[in-house]
């Protein structure tokens, strides 16, 4: 995949992108405080 194809990525691919990055930090943001809690 070249970078010609890489910059015609379509919004809406690149705002999910975004969604699946926020999520997957809010996901190891929540373990991570629970296991601190369990403690």
């Amino acid at each position: 995949m070249d970078r010609h194809q890489l910059e015609r990525v379509q919004p809406d691919e690149r705002i999910r992108g975004h969604l699946v990055n926020a999520f997957v930090w809010y996901l190891c943001v929540s373990f991570a405080n629970i296991y601190r809690s369990s403690q």
